[in-house]
């Protein structure tokens, strides 16, 4: 992974000329205002030529710094303002420290807090002023300079950047720097996975899965960059709770990989999670078994040596495990062999499960073992089709 991290500057080289972003405003009342992002926090900024800077109500600066879209290191000081009257009244200056508008990220935007509950929320020069030169035709909102290419020193310069960040664990800062790249040049499908990737760092899922699917939609993508983003887009929809788009994420992917079963053993394990998620046991179990069976093909496991204890595998333990759990009697075939096969290769909650109902997996080990020397074959929670 870190190898590749240093083939950004190829994979970033190709640079597009000056180009237009057009952006919708919402009529209101007589202006208009755009959706934006502020730290975090989603709102709707009335778009304001005329104001010198962000401006916003001290209603929402109380929500953005109870709810941690503010802190106490982003309180500025005071200054003055002007009102419709004549009158100076003092304001409190404070800075934010990401304003995202359709995709693009100003940072470190200073804005004014007016003394009034119901004061309107602004979108002034302080902000605007960082969109470069633009045009207003009717309510769309036209970037006349976005995209502006970069320079090579500017590439390198960034692409060092990155690669320290993603090092050292700061995925914040590294998405930082990776949105660079998105607003201007555009992401390959490979920046497209580091994002994914420090998204998913972060537990940001639905950001994850939102640019993983923006990725795989990239007209030249290689196989391995797309399986990369359907990994990223399954687990982060799973998280999320959205199981029937994980599980068609998990199925492409399947199909793009082939018998690579150590890859394919993941797919069906999580696409099994899923099945059990929705309360779906029976594909839930099926899928198990698949990914049981492409993690024995994998490491080329003989049953047999499981139930003599000779191997130990973590990924091929969590299969059992996961298969026990849709189970619900102990006395079902299917379950007391999992745990089985589960306990015998050390996994500590099959080894639970055992105990709490009071069942000799050992003892279970010894006769399977002997059955299969004397009769051969394998029992058939390993003989799912793959």
């Amino acid at each position: 992974m870190m190898k590749k991290l240093f083939l950004l500057f190829l994979l970033f080289m190709p640079l597009i000329s000056m180009a237009q972003k057009i952006i919708e405003l919402e009529p209101y009342g007589g202006v208009y205002r755009i959706s934006c992002t502020v730290n975090g926090a989603k709102m709707k900024m009335i778009f304001d030529t005329g104001a010198s800077s962000v401006t916003i109500s001290k209603s929402m600066a109380s929500y953005l710094f109870d709810n941690d879209y503010l802190s106490e290191e982003d309180i500025l000081g005071v200054g003055q303002t002007s009102v419709a009257n004549g009158q100076i009244v003092d304001h409190v200056v404070i800075n934010l420290k990401d304003i995202e508008i359709d995709g693009l990220h100003l940072s470190n935007i200073k804005a004014t807090v007016i003394d009034g509950q119901d004061a309107p929320l602004l979108l002034g020069q302080t902000a605007l002023k960082e969109l470069g030169t633009y045009t207003i035709e009717g309510n769309k909102l036209i970037l006349n300079d976005y995209q502006e290419g970069l320079t090579d020193a500017e590439i390198d310069k960034i692409n060092e950047d990155i690669s320290s960040f993603m090092k050292s664990g700061s995925y914040q800062s590294a998405i930082s720097k990776l949105m660079i790249f998105y607003n201007s040049t555009g992401l390959s499908p490979y920046g497209y996975t580091l994002l994914c990737q420090c998204y998913y760092a972060i537990n940001d899922y639905n950001k994850c899965a939102d640019y993983a699917l923006e990725g795989l939609k990239k007209s030249e993508i290689s196989k391995t960059d797309k399986s990369s983003l359907l990994i990223y887009a399954a687990t982060s929809l799973e998280a999320i709770g959205n199981y029937q788009k994980s599980i068609e994420c998990r199925e492409n992917n399947i199909q793009l990989i082939g018998d690579d079963y150590e890859l394919k053993m993941y797919d069906y394990y999580g696409m099994g999670n899923c099945y059990r998620s929705l309360n779906n046991m029976a594909l839930a179990q099926s899928n198990y078994r698949k990914g049981i069976e492409c993690r024995r093909r994998f490491k080329n496991i003989n049953p047999q040596d499981i139930l003599q204890g000779k191997i130990r595998d973590k990924e091929l333990a969590s299969g059992f495990y996961f298969l026990a759990r849709t189970h619900s009697n102990i006395y079902d075939s299917e379950m007391g062999l999992a745990l089985t096969f589960g306990a015998m290769l050390g996994d500590n909650d099959c080894i639970k499960m055992c105990n709490s109902y009071d069942f000799d997996y050992r003892k279970v080990a010894n006769q399977l073992y002997k059955m299969m020397k004397e009769q051969g074959g394998s029992p058939n929670i390993f003989n799912e089709d793959i």
